[in-house]
């Protein structure tokens, strides 16, 4: 797993405390992770759930993973709500543990736990968060922004590929289910606005950036070790080899 750390480490600019000198950390963090964030959308498994022919079973899996993620970013926000720099990023609007749940119930029923295991990367990603994250709110936050600003982006796209290619009405569609109050545009908006007012020193905006490439980097290797893991992901290709 030390290449998931190497990797990281690599995205991040010479000049990024140049960066943060002239532009909003919004910005910063926006740019920075943006060919992390393009390579995460143009792997095999993204792409073929971008394309509403990603095998349901392999989708289903995906949320197995997802939760033990959301999970360990969820159960740290009790705490995160009693740190002056975490706590307006706490939004419990979006968190999405619970709504994961509810799909996995509506793919593998009720017992769904008894169906749950977890990838190494999936482990690996739960426990960098526990170790950074719970004791780091820039840490929190960074895992926080690259989760669910995701979820609010590309995740609709997801959502209506999902709704077409497997017949969903609502079950099976909660993770892209927001009851937000406001657009999801003006929500994440809003919270780049708190990220470009935090208090902090430049080594530390530094080691948001720094943490959130390390959580791109995580769910790079989770998809990858998914694909691995079930070869055929495409119900095209699954269809091609049953024919064959």
């Amino acid at each position: 797993m030390d290449a998931i750390l190497a990797r990281a480490s690599t995205r991040l600019p010479h000049d990024i405390e140049h960066r943060l000198a002239v532009d909003p950390l919004s910005t910063v963090l926006r740019q920075t992770t943006w060919g992390a964030h393009e390579e995460v959308e143009s792997g095999p498994l993204e792409a073929a759930l971008a394309d509403g022919d990603l095998r349901v079973d392999v989708y289903a899996d995906l949320l197995a993973q997802s939760l033990a993620v959301y999970e360990s970013i969820e159960r740290l926000a009790p705490r995160m709500a009693e740190d002056p720099l975490a706590a307006p990023f706490v939004r419990p609007e979006v968190f999405r543990g619970g709504a994961v749940e509810r799909d996995l119930t509506h793919y593998w029923g009720p017992a769904w736990r008894d169906r749950v295991e977890l990838l190494p990367e999936t482990t690996f990603y739960v426990e960098r968060i526990g170790a950074t994250a719970a004791v780091d709110p820039l840490a929190w936050i960074a895992h926080s922004y690259t989760r669910y600003l995701a979820d609010l982006s590309g995740g609709l796209v997801i959502d209506k590929a999902i709704t077409a290619a497997y017949g969903l009405e609502q079950a099976g569609r909660w993770l892209y289910t927001f009851d937000l109050g406001v657009s999801p545009a003006t929500w994440k908006s809003a919270y780049r606005q708190l990220l470009n007012v935090l208090d902090v020193s430049t080594d530390r905006a530094v080691g948001l950036i720094e943490e959130a490439l390390v959580a791109y980097q995580c769910n790079i290797a989770l998809n990858d070790a998914l694909v691995l893991r079930h070869g055929a992901i495409r119900t095209s290709e699954e269809a091609a080899w049953a024919a064959g």
